[in-house]
């Protein structure tokens, strides 16, 4: 599931030739876009100069190109000097925080990141998001969001979400095949579907498996129950991205369903840790957020599947 989440958060390559030229295009201009990025990789060894050339960036107004916003984003994360990385984080502070070049350069670089203290106030800076403890298992999918959610707000054409999807569907459909194994389906897509078709899939083999359990505590919603909610969202759904969302969450149903019948002691809890997820993934600005929120959820259902024997009496904090 984290690899669903960073295949929807990263962009690609493909994606960032789409996306708007800096302002800056006279021929000779130091600001044409990769002018700026070139100088600065040539200055590797100079601190002064890079410095200088982070300074000279607060000339700017709102966004860069993309090739100089890849190299400003690499500077906030993964510079050797520890001044430049603060230098870089300034100007991105002052200059381009409503920049979507910029954003979406750091999202697909935020993999570089560390878990430090300064690039965690960072990000909560720049998306006004706040993050789990550094120490926490979903740190990094969380700030991953956090960033991705961010870049969808400064780009709210209804297209970029659907865009970005396009350009990555090999790699969800191949996430979602492997989870459908995980989830017992028996046999491996012959032909590889589009994503919504997949996490049907996905869901569909989370359905038989939760169907399996005799149930000897009562659950949230029964077996029928789940199927008339996907039915309904599906029903609603006007692209491939929703009919993808709508899989995720009857794959959730369906997993609580399993959990409360194979841990009764738990019931309760997994329902209102449950209910909890739905609340923050209905609750998403964008079909982008909604579907990594959900990817989101079952990673941290299936770590509850994974809990041994001993534990299964101790409640969900």
């Amino acid at each position: 599931a984290a690899q669903v989440i960073e295949s929807l958060d990263t962009g690609r390559e493909d994606f960032r030739r789409q996306t708007p030229q800096s302002r800056f295009s006279d021929p000779g201009d130091r600001r044409v876009d990769g002018a700026w990025s070139d100088e600065f990789s040539a200055a590797t060894r100079d601190r002064e100069t890079r410095l200088e050339l982070l300074r000279s960036l607060e000339d700017r107004f709102d966004d860069l190109g993309p090739r100089d916003a890849a190299a400003l984003a690499v500077a906030v994360w993964a510079d050797l000097d520890p001044e430049v990385r603060r230098r870089a984080r300034s100007v991105v502070r002052a200059r381009f925080s409503a920049g979507p070049n910029v954003a979406m350069a750091l999202l697909n670089s935020v993999g570089r990141a560390s878990r430090s203290e300064e690039d965690s106030e960072f990000v909560e800076d720049l998306t006004q998001a706040t993050l789990p403890s550094r120490r926490d298992p979903d740190f990094v999918n969380q700030r991953r969001l956090a960033l991705a959610r961010f870049v969808s707000r400064l780009n709210r054409d209804s297209s970029f979400d659907r865009l970005l999807v396009e350009q990555i569907t090999d790699e969800i459909v191949d996430v979602l095949d492997r989870r459908a194994d995980l989830r017992g389906r028996p046999s491996r897509f012959t032909v590889l579907p589009d994503p919504a078709e997949a996490a049907s899939e996905v869901a569909l083999a989370s359905r038989a498996k939760a169907a399996d359990h005799f149930l000897a505590v009562e659950t949230t919603r029964s077996i029928r129950e789940i199927d008339d909610r996907w039915k309904a969202r599906v029903s609603l759904a006007d692209d491939d991205l929703q009919r993808t969302i709508a899989a995720h969450l009857a794959e959730l149903d369906f997993v609580e369903f399993a959990l409360q019948a194979r841990l009764p002691a738990r019931s309760r809890a997994i329902g209102g840790k449950v209910r909890r997820m739905e609340a923050e993934i209905l609750a998403s600005e964008t079909g982008l957020e909604q579907a990594c929120r959900s990817a989101l959820a079952l990673a941290a259902l299936e770590r509850s599947e994974l809990v041994p024997g001993p534990a299964e009496g101790r409640e969900d904090e």
